[in-house]
């Protein structure tokens, strides 16, 4: 298995851990994730010729992968984690007309024609589907959980509140990158109304 990502500061430019080799591609910090759909095909493509099949991680990276897949005859698969709405992109801190260059961009991502669209939901292969993917290009398979690890029966906090000085305190927790798009300004102020 071979992973090509963005290069973070401080992390290697290729790395081995439990047999999956990973290529970190070096990008401008600012729009990096726009760079890297360009920085890295050199990258893939090399990759590409020695693999069996291209999986996208998602449709924001779903060009490089699906144009190397097509130009060397390779199935290609890309993971929708659900498509943002104009309103969504606005969130971001854009404008309407940026907000809406964006919305039909991710729409002609989502639309290429890969072998497979893995969709983490119902929700999102059906809105996928609307978008004009046909039926037998879809499939559902919802993100894994590793219930060695995150299990009810196994979530003991005691140590971290120790450690933490929360003990006997009720404690707030918000998972995701802090972006606009995650709603942890909600949060934030919705703990006085909770409490």
């Amino acid at each position: 298995v071979d992973v090509v990502t963005s290069r973070l500061p401080g992390t290697a430019a290729h790395e081995e851990s439990e047999g999956v080799t990973i290529h970190r591609v070096w990008v401008p910090k600012k729009g990096d994730r726009y760079w890297f759909n360009f920085l890295c095909l050199p990258t893939v493509w090399k990759l590409a010729k020695r693999c069996d099949i291209i999986h996208a991680g998602g449709h924001i990276s779903a060009f490089p992968p699906w144009l190397v897949g097509k130009l060397l005859r390779k199935k290609s698969i890309v993971i929708v984690h659900g498509p943002l709405s104009g309103a969504m992109w606005r969130s971001q801190g854009m404008n309407f007309l940026l907000a809406k260059v964006h919305q039909i961009l991710e729409r002609i991502l989502i639309a290429l024609p890969f072998d497979k669209h893995i969709c983490v939901s119902k929700y999102t292969r059906n809105c996928v589907a609307s978008m004009g993917v046909k039926g037998e290009k879809l499939e559902v398979i919802y993100n894994g959980i590793d219930y060695d690890v995150f299990s009810p029966e196994k979530a003991d906090g005691t140590q971290i509140r120790k450690r933490l000085n929360l003990e006997g305190k009720f404690v707030y927790m918000g998972y995701g990158r802090p972006i606009p798009l995650k709603g942890t300004e909600y949060l934030v102020k919705a703990v006085p109304l909770v409490s």
